[in-house]
């Protein structure tokens, strides 16, 4: 038997990702979405690995993100989401140059707003604690909550965290020879571009 919280997705058996969130609604029921998802399923998410260049991303980790997602209204009316998101990314040190797993673990607090009007001026007590989310005619897309928060989490500069490497490995600037071991030409009198030019001297 379904509760008095029960979402539409639970008693329709809906995918929560395939149509907006009825913010007012969900917070009336107190509802709460949680479940997981894969990353390549995120539209953004997977352009971002795909460029492979913006915030240093690798790959996303075989582990699905979990999510979860708390609608309540406050007792002033207003309306409240709490969300927490669980991932693995893997990142290039911008330091060594080599992949390393970073764990994202967030919390949000967010006051949602339907109305621009009401962006310019909110008059609750906590305002600064809460973030403000602004969902247009009191909607918003699941898939959208999920990839902003995790592409807000990624470090501005990825590194491996001190202490995160295993005992005896450093993490440190690879050196020229570590990049491009090959000698130069000019080392090596035999790959000169001379060489055939002083070949041929020699023998007049």
């Amino acid at each position: 038997m379904l509760s008095k919280s029960a979402t539409i997705f639970e008693i329709m058996n809906l995918d929560p990702f395939s149509m907006p969130l009825e913010v007012d609604d969900l917070a009336a029921r107190r509802a709460t979405l949680e479940g997981e998802v894969s990353p390549s399923s995120m539209p953004r998410l997977s352009a971002q690995c795909l460029e492979g260049i913006a915030f240093g991303i690798v790959r996303f980790s075989s582990e699905p993100i979990r999510y979860r997602l708390e609608f309540r209204r406050d007792d002033g009316g207003a309306l409240r989401l709490r969300v927490g998101i669980c991932a693995t990314v893997v990142l290039r040190c911008q330091r060594c140059l080599e992949p390393f797993d970073h764990r994202i673990d967030t919390r949000s607090h967010f006051r949602i707003l339907s109305r621009k009007e009401d962006m310019q001026a909110d008059p609750s007590a906590d305002s600064r604690a809460s973030e403000i989310l602004y969902c247009p005619e009191g909607r918003l897309m699941l898939e959208e909550v999920i990839e902003d928060e995790i592409l807000l989490a990624l470090p501005d500069i990825p590194k491996h965290e001190e202490g995160s490497l295993p005992e005896g490995e450093i993490c440190r600037i690879p050196t020229l020879a570590a990049i491009d071991p090959a000698p130069s030409n000019s080392a090596d009198p035999a790959r000169s571009p001379f060489a055939a030019l002083d070949s041929l001297i020699e023998k007049r």
